[in-house]
């Protein structure tokens, strides 16, 4: 079996009673969230199967194949399908993938979520954008090669605490035949605290509460939304 990182999270959200459990699981060609029935996938190279769900992560229409993170809600009908959008040209993605064009906000009974895929970190105004549309949190999906798994830990915080939002960040590990991921998954706060991170060589079980409430006292602490002034800075001048 492909290697792979579970987190289980214990406890009850506020208002509830209760526990709840968080899984991701990484293996090397898809990963995917499980947040008590709320199932997302990436798809990688293959396709990726639940078992008690039997849904496909690969998404391929008439006319192009997308590299697709699927949010599965039992609270409702039909799923929420974000498609990458930044394809990555060094693993040839452009090549063989569609890119999306659609950025997609989960709902969870604890806040909003921004979904994303592996490179969708290198850009920050996708995670400004979620944040600005009342996100509380991210959900990040990512093949990052250990090589430069620097960058992976520096820009998972910068998303959190640019957007005094949580990053939930999952990475898989090991060899393939091109490249060696570098692990390190990880839960990062608003202020940029790390507060679970899992091997970059092994697999690993990671157990962490959140405190929800960090994100209000943060951003109102630190008021960066009500200060920005975007007319001055246009990012299409």
């Amino acid at each position: 079996m492909a290697e792979h990182v579970e987190q289980q999270r214990s406890g009850s959200p506020a208002g509830q009673t209760g526990g709840y459990q968080d899984r991701w699981w990484i293996p090397r060609f898809w990963v995917g969230i499980n947040v008590t029935g709320w199932w997302g996938l990436l798809w990688r190279n293959r396709f990726a199967v639940h078992p008690s769900r039997w849904g496909m992560a690969a998404i391929l229409t008439m006319t192009s194949l997308l590299n697709s993170f699927l949010w599965l809600d039992p609270r409702r009908e039909g799923l929420i399908r974000y498609q990458k959008i930044h394809l990555f040209r060094l693993m040839d993605e452009h090549r063989w993938l569609q890119p999306g064009n659609c950025p997609q906000i989960a709902p969870t009974p604890w806040g909003n979520a921004g979904l994303s895929i592996c490179y969708d970190l290198r850009f920050p105004e996708l995670f400004r954008s979620y944040a600005l549309q009342g996100t509380d949190f991210f959900f990040l999906s990512a093949e990052w090669p250990a090589k430069r798994i620097h960058h992976w830990k520096v820009l998972t915080h910068a998303r959190a605490i640019e957007n005094l939002s949580f990053m939930f960040a999952v990475n898989c590990i090991g060899p393939t035949t091109r490249d060696d991921f570098g692990g390190c998954s990880m839960v990062v706060s608003p202020w940029g605290e790390t507060l679970a991170e899992a091997s970059p060589k092994d697999e690993d079980l990671l157990t962490v509460t959140v405190d929800i409430g960090q994100i209000s006292r943060a951003r109102n602490f630190l008021p960066v939304f009500q200060d920005r002034r975007p007319e001055i800075y246009p990012l299409n001048p």
